[in-house]
């Protein structure tokens, strides 16, 4: 790949929300039903989780998905991890891009080269320039 090194001369997008995308779309193509009930529920409370502390989170986490307390506790402390203070506001947000990567892939599925988004460290978004 030309572009290996040189992402900023060839102006391209960074590719970890696709690539994300696509791993999620792989995992959950080979479960039954093929529903990505977790990472929507991942991305969803993250978006909680930027607003609101901790405690406030787990009781809308709760709310929202009607979970065992015990999967809503490790939900909520993968939104925080890495905060040194989880009551204040604030989320992880790397978890967001497994499942908005793989929606942004499954709305143009029929669109994109899969070849060349798989041939490796190629955002969807930069395949017609690839």
């Amino acid at each position: 790949q030309p572009w290996r090194n040189a992402r900023r001369d060839y102006q391209l997008q960074e590719p970890r929300t696709t690539e994300e995308g696509l791993a999620t779309i792989n995992e959950y193509l080979t479960r039954p039903g093929g529903l990505m009930v977790e990472p929507a529920r991942l991305y969803i409370a993250a978006c909680y989780g930027a607003r609101l502390g901790f405690a406030e989170l787990f009781r809308e986490v709760q709310l929202a998905f009607g979970s065992d307390s015990d999967s809503c506790w490790r939900l909520c402390c993968k939104v925080k991890q890495g905060l040194e203070d989880t009551s204040e506001i604030g989320a992880w947000s790397e978890g967001q891009a497994y499942f908005k990567g793989a929606v942004e892939i499954l709305r143009r599925i029929q669109d994109l080269d899969l070849r060349t988004l798989y041939s490796g460290r190629v955002a969807w978004e930069d395949l017609p320039i690839v």
